[in-house]
């Protein structure tokens, strides 16, 4: 009986000290998504230990901007990470990891400012000081545009709404959706360019070795907006501002996976991972409105599902006459391959290689009248129209020139023939 009492009271002694000692552990700096100074991660360090917005202690710095020549002050973005080792593996898009996002200013006499604070799901109400990225005037609206090429489109990613890389932890209320482009899918569809769908300051920023992710805030409007998969630029830092239609940069093509961002795509493939927070349910754009509940979009008379194409613009889908808007995926058909590998093949093996000759009124008419048929569909096929029915109609109106043909010369075969019977004595 007095092991057992013993037992009991090693354990009510041990496990609180054990706790009490996990819960003390000192905030620090315990990883990098680039190469960061001693100078910050200690002036950084020091401000966590005595002014961490959040009560965790691992955290990550995801960028360091240039001095600033004049005050000598340095933006540093950071973050905090849940977990409970920190060797282990995270992404920005990581919801149950990363669960604060902001930045600070490192002062020349490495003093510490909170420049952004992403707020802290746990304790809504708390404010560190700066900037609290919840937006007062948010769900966009027809002033907002869309982030790519005007006059052309992208489609609207299959993962539907989902979280802004954190979603309603570190960027409260915030949520996300993939505008998705490509160099296979037609003429029709939008670059790999970005563009500011409203003025905004840069006031976060995620850079790793492999792709950029930024976050803007209106100061007038208090409107946030976050751009991922983007490609290193000069103007991807803090404190700078792009104004409404400004290229903000380019798109990752292709498959990637690091702290700052992922993809599963194909090399042709390029998607902007695009963060806003919805106002009542909804968020507009141009003249497009996306339902949180249903998740789709609607643009005037047309009603957007994930894997159609929106354009920017004209606030509707590309097919206004009212087609499926899933016929402008324009994937490829297999005549198209046919008809381009025919083309190439009769322009170089056969027309460049024919040897200069007096016109034949027949071969002439026919020639031309090929020639015209695959120039014609070569515009086609390079426009990335399905050819479908043309290639039926061209072969079947081929194919009766090739039996009249055919007949034409069977009776010059006979004429010539009929006119040698005098001389050849039949």
């Amino acid at each position: 009986m007095k092991k057992i009492l013993s037992f009991f009271f090693v354990l009510c002694v041990l496990v609180p000290f054990s706790t009490a000692i996990a819960q003390e552990v000192t905030p620090s700096i315990v990883d990098t998504t680039i190469p960061v100074s001693e100078g910050i991660r200690t002036a950084v360090n020091a401000w966590l230990e005595t002014s961490a917005p959040a009560p965790l202690p691992y955290w990550a710095i995801t960028y360091v901007g240039e001095e600033n020549e004049e005050t000598g002050d340095i933006f540093v973005s950071v973050v905090a990470l849940a977990v409970a080792d920190h060797n282990v593996q995270w992404r920005i898009t990581d919801n149950s990891v990363v669960t604060w996002m902001g930045s600070v200013i490192v002062h020349a006499d490495q003093t510490v400012e909170v420049y952004s604070d992403g707020g802290y799901a746990e304790d809504q109400a708390r404010k560190v000081g700066g900037k609290l990225a919840t937006p007062l005037l948010d769900g966009g609206g027809g002033n907002v545009r869309f982030p790519w090429d005007s006059g052309t489109s992208m489609m609207y990613g299959t993962r539907g709404v989902h979280a802004a890389g954190g979603g309603a932890d570190y960027a409260v209320g915030f949520s996300a959706v993939d505008f998705l482009g490509g160099n296979d899918l037609g003429s029709g569809v939008a670059s790999d360019r970005v563009y500011a769908v409203a003025t905004g300051e840069v006031d976060y920023v995620c850079q790793d070795p492999v792709t950029t992710l930024i976050r803007t805030e209106n100061t007038e409007t208090n409107d946030y907006y976050i751009y991922a998969h983007l490609l290193e630029n000069l103007h991807l830092t803090e404190g700078y501002t792009f104004y409404q239609g400004d290229y903000i940069g380019s798109l990752k093509h292709g498959t990637f996976d690091d702290n700052c961002g992922w993809a599963e795509q194909t090399a042709q493939h390029y998607h902007l991972h695009f963060g806003f927070k919805f106002s009542g349910g909804y968020f507009a754009m141009e003249g497009c409105v996306l339902s949180l509940s249903s998740q789709k979009w609607t643009c005037g008379t047309k009603t957007i599902t994930t894997g159609q194409f929106i354009m920017n613009g004209w606030g509707m889908d590309p097919n206004a006459s009212g087609d499926d808007a899933n016929a402008y995926s324009q994937q490829t058909n297999f005549w198209d391959y046919m008809l381009l590998g025919a083309s190439e093949m009769w322009d170089q093996f056969i027309i460049q290689n024919m040897p200069d000759h007096t016109a034949n009124q027949f071969l002439y008419a026919l020639y031309n009248g090929i020639s015209v048929s695959v120039r014609v569909a070569r515009v086609m096929v390079y426009s990335n129209i399905n050819l479908g029915h043309l290639v039926a109609a061209v072969i079947f109106g081929l194919g009766i020139k090739a039996v009249l043909g055919l007949a034409e010369f069977v009776m010059f075969l006979f004429k010539a023939w009929k006119s040698l019977i005098p001389i050849i004595g039949a």
